[in-house]
């Protein structure tokens, strides 16, 4: 739904009238398959972000991008300069198109597969530079998309009608998402809802008066996606659709409205791509935990065989005694022999000797067996010990992640386990100074917090890495670092402790660290703002609430 017809179609609108008049100022690529353009307009800066990754286009404004130091490559430098006229979409395609003067055309195709790209075309659309085979396709006619939706369909009930039913047998959601392509599943379940037409009814099925009340919501859907309400709804802790107007199929779900479709789009990119990393991170500390419980296991059977094995110390021992009580039947250079069993007089042992050996050496062997059999019985059982002790850590463990679905879990496990982490060799090695520019604290709950280290990193932690939930803090009537409480999803509820202890470290990073009781003031994220043209690190702060703490670093 990133990239659904009318999700671009809002963008569009909400580009076409922020942008206009603003310039491209650099157009360049840092990571593979996304697209950054800085625009700015007298002391207004911003940039547009554009993926083509096929497992997840997506397209967007946000704050400047700070530009990095390597591996950046500068793209469409013919249109560098040039001024922004118009955004709009190619048809009913999901391409947009950024007017720029002297007929330049930048056109940004997202079908969320490998047939996405970024174009340059001039006013006769020819293909002057293709972000990606760009040699192939310079030169060559840009070929829109062939329309697929008849609009006339919307206001004859007849045509509607004929339309439907030329294909009896297909059941109604697939032959209303051939009529009307640029709904897609979703708003199509959405018009078949409001009808109260089950979705898998076959359309000979229809009656007339559900023709009749299909259409009218059909028009009733499209009426509403002229006037966007952008919606993130909710499938547990992970966003799973995003919709340009409020859905009713889905109004058990838990959602989220936003005042833009622009930043509806990062708010969901974003939280796809921290959900995918704490997915990954789970998966793989999953696999190192049951590679090493399968080892630890499979050690314990060992270890219980060798056991078995050193219980014969007491018949070497044995053996060797036998040896020594009949030495004057021995000679050198015997295999073998029927020895009288001294423990019991009537009977007799098998005996296996060294003929390299004399009796007595022979004995000896033994007994040598013996004691190191028992010095073997003595270390299995430790080793036996320590592996049944990694073998109770993990399958203690194992449950808790395995059944973990939010990055707010996944740090309580990592703090509640950790002890068992680190004896197995999994202790977690967090992002620490020297990989983001701010000291990084853990607090209750396992909850993360930020911290800038100078009025360039406060800007930067505010503007850029801060989440729109997130809580904000700073000391009241001082100076003072930015600190940020990070809050990885919506169903995470940072606990009072949590809360306090950020602030303390807020306290602790300003100049009131020496004080004893220190106002701290916190808000979400999303209610602070950086005026225009202020300097680094000054910000200013909405429905904020003050509390009271003593400096201090957990």
């Amino acid at each position: 739904m990133v990239t659904h017809y009318f999700t671009l179609q809002a963008l569009a609108r909400e580009l076409d009238a922020a942008l206009r008049g603003y310039h491209l100022k650099e157009i360049f690529t840092q990571q593979k398959n996304e697209l950054l353009i800085l625009l700015h307009r007298d002391s207004d800066e911003a940039c547009l972000s554009i993926s083509i990754e096929p497992s997840l286009n997506y397209l967007y404004l946000r704050d400047a991008v700070p530009r990095a130091r390597r591996n950046t490559v500068d793209l469409f430098a013919g249109i560098a300069g040039r001024t922004i006229s118009a955004v709009n979409l190619d048809g009913h395609d999901r391409t947009v198109q950024f007017k720029v003067e002297e007929g330049f055309t930048l056109l940004a195709r997202l079908y969320n597969t490998s047939a996405s790209n970024v174009y340059l075309v001039d006013e006769n659309k020819t293909i002057l530079e293709a972000f990606k085979h760009n040699k192939d396709l310079n030169g060559k006619p840009f070929i829109s998309s062939p329309e697929r939706f008849e609009e006339s369909l919307l206001t004859s009930a007849k045509l509607f009608e004929e339309h439907l039913s030329e294909a009896k047998n297909e059941n109604i959601l697939v032959r209303l998402k051939q009529a009307i392509p640029m709904f897609g599943t979703t708003f199509t379940r959405e018009a078949l809802h409001r009808s109260h037409i089950p979705a898998t009814i076959a359309t000979e099925d229809l009656k007339d008066d559900d023709v009749e009340r299909l259409l009218e919501n059909v028009n009733n859907v499209f009426a509403e996606l002229e006037h966007p309400i952008p919606m993130i709804y909710y499938d547990g802790a992970s966003p799973k659709v995003l919709s340009v107007i409020v859905l009713q199929h889905l109004s058990d779900s838990r959602s989220e409205s936003f005042s833009s479709a622009s930043l509806a789009v990062s708010s969901f990119v974003g939280q796809l791509f921290r959900n995918k990393k704490i997915e990954n991170e789970r998966v793989q500390l999953l696999k190192k935990l049951k590679h090493l419980l399968d080892l630890e296991r499979h050690r314990v059977g060992t270890l219980q065989g060798q056991l078995a094995d050193s219980g014969r110390a007491d018949d070497y021992q044995h053996t060797g005694t036998v040896i020594m009580s009949n030495l004057q039947y021995l000679v050198k250079g015997v295999r073998e022999a029927e020895l009288r069993d001294i423990c019991h007089e009537d009977k007799t042992i098998h005996v296996t000797l060294d003929p390299k050996l004399t009796p007595a050496q022979n004995a000896e062997r033994y007994f040598d067996k013996a004691k190191k059999c028992r010095l073997s019985m003595a270390e299995s059982d430790k080793r036996m010990s320590e592996a049944l002790k990694r073998v109770g850590r993990l399958e203690k463990m194992l449950p808790d992640f395995e059944n973990c679905e939010t990055a707010g879990r996944l740090n309580e496990l990592r703090v509640k386990h950790e002890e068992d982490l680190k004896i197995l060799g999994l202790g977690t090695t967090r992002k620490n100074e020297k990989t983001l520019p701010f000291r990084l604290f853990t607090v209750s709950g396992g909850l993360e917090v930020w911290v800038g280290k100078s009025a360039a990193s406060n800007d930067l932690l505010t503007t850029e890495y801060a989440r729109p939930n997130d809580l904000w803090f700073h000391v009241r009537g001082a100076g003072g670092s930015h600190t940020v409480l990070r809050i990885p999803d919506k169903k995470t509820i940072p606990s009072k402790e949590a809360i306090l202890q950020a602030a303390s470290i807020s306290a602790y990073y300003s100049k009131m660290r020496k004080a004893s009781n220190v106002p701290v003031a916190y808000t979400e994220r999303k209610y602070v703002r950086k005026p225009k043209k202020s300097p680094e690190g000054t910000v200013s702060m909405e429905r904020e609430t003050v509390v009271f703490v003593e400096p201090a670093l957990p």
